[in-house]
């Protein structure tokens, strides 16, 4: 990342899939993609059989289309925004209840003495809105 000096030149916006090292760089702003956000509720849908997931997939894909539906340059009114909102954050709150105790599955399970693998079992493991207070990234962990 450092090499390319694309995000180390950046201000403004980065969307990405939420890979660490990016939320050091501090001249942007972050935002996670929803097409990972969508392959993450997937696997969790699939391997956990969690509710929330798909209700959320489902959610995301809503929103989007009601904002594509707007026209052009005119964002959703105030009341349905609202509405959107507060079924997102009653969706994660379920998530949070509904994924703090999972396990992993039993084909993800590391052998024993290995290195852990996935971090967490859940997308809702993110940093906070308004950034991490990462210090910037050094060039060795992020080539």
């Amino acid at each position: 990342m450092l090499d390319t000096g694309v995000l180390p030149a950046c201000r403004g916006w980065a969307v990405h899939d939420g890979f660490q090292p990016y939320f050091g760089f501090q001249t942007v702003r972050h935002a996670l993609c929803h097409a990972h956000h969508l392959r993450e509720l997937e696997f969790l849908a699939e391997q956990y059989q969690v509710h929330w997931a798909k209700s959320m997939q489902t959610l995301l894909l809503e929103m989007k289309r009601q904002r594509e539906a707007q026209p052009a340059g005119l964002p959703l009114p105030a009341k349905r925004l609202r509405a959107l909102e507060s079924q997102f954050d009653a969706l994660l709150n379920q998530g949070f209840a509904e994924t703090a105790a999972l396990a992993r599955p039993a084909q993800a399970q590391n052998p024993p003495g290995a290195a852990s693998g996935r971090q967490s079992v859940t997308p809702l493991a993110r940093p906070p809105r308004g950034g991490t207070g990462l210090p910037a990234p050094s060039p060795s962990a992020v080539r």
